[in-house]
């Protein structure tokens, strides 16, 4: 479609979306595709990515953006960034004042888990790194939310990881220490997804084909 009938394109897109997505190129792309496209309207779900992956297979929805430990058969895919997840403590945890801290400092503190960090869930490179790196205390709790375990870790319950991006748009940021090591534990990709034998109206096409073109990694 040429460029002076873009405003022509008009309806509603449904998106299914996981949870606490932090990335501000992610921002600019919303800020850019509402401007270009003033007449399509954005219809927002956020589900987990298990979810998310199941409605898109069952082609009860278009199109999702999450987080995938696998490909599918049945849906396209293309990453859209990377989420880097570090170690944090808490403001009420011991380690939140100590002055010098090494990597080893960490290595037998106990753990807050997400329950996707079993191994082969999208969150395994956690846990992955932490058997290579001999971690011996014990998942103290487990938890689905990202809100619930950032508050576990806030009141020093125990160590967590969390993706970077997502601490620094949180209230608590000057409460969360960040751990070693400096660089970080692990990336975990987002992507988009659509399902292969499912037809896209022209916006829904068109929403994949921009957001791909603007390139919204970190």
């Amino acid at each position: 479609m040429r460029g002076s009938n873009l405003h022509l394109l008009k309806g509603n897109i449904k998106l299914l979306v996981a949870s606490r997505l932090h990335n501000p190129k992610y921002n600019d792309f919303l800020v850019y595709f509402e401007k270009k496209y003033p007449n399509i309207t954005l219809d927002l779900t956020v589900k987990s990515s298990m979810d998310i992956l199941n409605d898109l297979k069952q082609k009860k929805t278009a199109i999702g953006i999450c987080l995938a430990k696998h490909t599918s058969d049945t849906l396209n895919q293309k990453m859209l960034f990377n989420q880097r997840y570090y170690l944090y403590c808490g403001y009420h945890h011991p380690l939140f004042s100590v002055k010098e801290l090494s990597f080893s400092n960490i290595l037998q503190e106990n753990f807050i888990a997400f329950n996707s960090e079993a191994i082969g869930d999208v969150l395994s490179p956690i846990t992955l790194f932490k058997e290579a790196h001999d971690f011996t205390g014990h998942v103290s709790a487990y938890t689905n939310n990202l809100d619930e375990l950032v508050r576990l870790i806030y009141t020093g319950y125990s160590i967590g990881a969390l993706p970077d991006q997502f601490v620094a748009a949180t209230h608590l940021a000057s409460k969360l220490r960040r751990l070693p090591p400096s660089d970080g534990i692990a990336d975990i990709p987002i992507y988009i997804f659509w399902h292969k034998h499912r037809a896209l109206s022209a916006i829904e096409a068109k929403f994949i084909e921009e957001i791909i073109e603007f390139d919204v990694s970190l």
